[in-house]
């Protein structure tokens, strides 16, 4: 039998004067809320850990990731246009692998993108005591959360114009750097202490520097930068079209991917030296300086801001709408699922918000917050990767119980099966790769804890609900 929106216990009373969503999202909104989202603060500022690790080999590692985070892209947008009811991907996942699936892997979404949020909450302060020293800790983090509340609350039109003009910030930057990096790079001008030019991306010696360990460990770096690619699956229901503008969305995962990551981090390969790269600078401000750039350290710090901004105000949006999701499969309070007049689902924002009040206790804590760090950053990157796991899951699901529906797809995904199954190997084979390093495989190690966590909450909840109707 096929699968069937209708087991969802959603309601479809047409005659409700109940607020709903609304579909005020643009194809442009979509496609620069997907681009915010991933191109966070971290971009611009760990950009350099990845290429000491990797060498030139980072353009292979992301170009690797990028088309498997792409491939499970359209295996949702398949999904997601199957049947327009549907607000976001976990209720393809409710569909398809159940209820118990559903909020196993709604609730991770949320934490994901809590952590998200709140590692960028954190990181404006860092940003703000650049220009400010003085200023006390909590009052960059207090303002960030302020206003990205606000955004949230107005209504989602108000979330797309702020994401689209915070994307464009970043956007522009990445293109001017993209240019005068091909420029110094064609013209051989001298850079520090070496010209630049584009044959040093064929230098043997730049070349996985640090052997198979190096390349493998910046797969993990990899796989953070793709992260939020899924969001434009939990803006389906407030995307205007949405049978023309997710695909749209989709299809520009490549090209993004091409320009901002690999471009980016191909122009500075071309002008700095291998064993010139500082991982503890963003290597655009180095390129920047290099070449006599004076004040350039204040105009990325500028972009950082703008970029953390974006990453937490998507990470609260997501966050909102998970909870939304879930109160309406029943698998999260039902005052979540209520809308206010703008068709905001507010109590998920303010409830979501709550939580970014750890960024206090970061902001106020030990020399190893560093470490704590890289161990939710971890957390967060496999909890991605079994997210789209499960993405592409229910995907096989759907074509072996919902055959006409593929039939009749507006946006067939080529050998949707087979790839999907290779998408399932790679992601076990990341998640492997994880393990064997010391700085991530505590996180990963972690994960287990917080998914069997959630799979008893739902199973002590499900037989609650049974005994009390």
């Amino acid at each position: 039998m096929p699968a069937d929106s209708s087991k969802m216990p959603i309601s479809t009373n047409k005659k409700s004067t109940r607020p709903t969503m609304k579909r005020q999202l643009t194809a442009t909104h979509l496609q620069l809320v997907s681009i915010g989202g991933v191109i966070g603060a971290g971009f611009f500022l760990g950009a350099g850990k990845t290429i000491a690790l990797a060498g030139t080999s980072v353009l292979i590692v992301y170009g690797i990731v990028g088309v498997f985070v792409f491939l499970v892209m359209r295996a949702m947008g398949e999904l997601l246009l199957s049947d327009l009811s549907y607000r976001s991907f976990i209720d393809v996942i409710y569909v398809y692998l159940g209820r118990g699936m559903a909020f196993v892997v709604g609730w991770t979404y949320w934490l994901c993108w809590l952590i998200i949020a709140i590692a960028n909450t954190v990181a404006i302060t860092g940003y703000v005591l650049f220009w400010y020293p003085d200023m006390p800790l909590w009052l960059p983090a207090l303002l960030n959360i302020g206003v990205i509340v606000l955004i949230n609350l107005l209504s989602v039109k108000w979330f797309g114009e702020a994401e689209k003009y915070l994307t464009l910030i970043k956007v522009i930057t990445i293109v001017t750097i993209i240019g005068v990096g091909i420029w110094l790079a064609v013209a051989g001008h001298t850079v520090g202490a070496q010209k630049a030019s584009v044959w040093h991306l064929f230098d043997k010696d730049n070349f996985m520097p640090m052997g198979l360990t190096g390349f493998f460990a910046a797969f993990q770096l990899a796989v953070q930068a793709n992260t939020g690619a899924e969001l434009v699956g939990a803006a389906a229901a407030e995307t205007n079209s949405p049978t023309k503008n997710l695909p749209k969305a989709i299809n520009q995962i490549p090209i993004r991917v091409a320009l901002f990551f690999i471009g980016s981090l191909a122009v500075i390969l071309m002008n700095i030296p291998l064993a010139n790269i500082q991982v503890g600078t963003s290597p655009f401000v180095q390129l920047f300086e290099l070449i006599g750039f004076v004040g350039v350290a204040s105009i990325i710090n500028f972009v950082a801001i703008s970029a953390a901004l974006s990453s937490a105000n998507s990470g609260l949006y997501s966050s909102a709408r998970m909870v939304y999701g879930l109160s309406q499969q029943d698998n999260a309070p039902k005052c979540f699922g209520q809308l206010n007049r703008s068709g905001v689902p507010a109590y998920g924002v303010v409830y979501s918000a709550i939580y970014l009040s750890i960024s206090f206790v970061l902001l106020y804590g030990t020399d190893s917050i560093i470490q704590a760090f890289t161990i939710i950053s971890t957390i967060s990157s496999a909890c991605f990767i079994l997210i789209w796991a499960t993405i592409a899951t229910a995907y096989l699901r759907y074509r072996y119980t919902a055959p006409d529906l593929h039939s009749k797809s507006v946006y067939q995904m080529p050998l949707g099966r087979s790839l999907c199954v290779l998408c399932l190997l790679f992601f076990g084979g990341v998640l492997w790769i994880f393990l064997q390093n010391n700085e991530t495989s505590l996180g990963i190690k972690l994960v287990p804890i917080w998914l069997v966590s959630l799979f008893i909450i739902h199973h002590v909840n499900h037989k609650h609900k049974k005994t009390t109707h």
